[in-house]
């Protein structure tokens, strides 16, 4: 046990994180996103950490569940949401890129489907599915 961890609130494994997204309850666990720069203990490079929960105090920290798609324009994944429809899950976050794409004229929702095992992510060929 770290002491100097809280033991009832999130926080990531390593370095920062920001604000939660697109958390859900599916098959009796609990999944939580979180804004994350793997890289450093500071803003930037932002992806989606996930973890999951069977009783919202114990928390598995699984792999990164969206990276920046660089060859798309795409430098930062920020905020969204999650929608359980039918037993599959579908992320939808803000899709950040630079010059036209920026955050503040620019930003593009795009999806990523989760696998059977909620473990990996797929991005939707189909992105962006709402721009401008």
């Amino acid at each position: 046990m770290d002491i100097y961890r809280p033991v009832f609130h999130f926080t990531s494994k390593m370095n920062w994180m920001n604000d939660p997204n697109g958390p859900f309850h599916h098959n009796g666990e609990y999944h939580l996103f979180y804004q994350h720069n793997p890289d450093k203990p500071e803003w930037g490079n932002i992806h989606w950490g996930h973890a999951k929960s069977m009783d919202l105090v114990n928390w598995e920290y699984l792999p990164v569940a969206l990276s920046p798609s660089i060859d798309h324009g795409e430098y930062h994944c920020y905020s969204g949401c999650s929608v359980v429809e039918e037993g599959k899950v579908t992320l939808f976050y803000t899709s950040i890129g630079t010059g036209e794409r920026n955050a503040t004229t620019g930003a593009e929702q795009w999806t990523a489907h989760g696998s059977g095992d909620l473990i990996t992510w797929e991005k939707s060929r189909n992105n962006p599915a709402l721009a401008g």
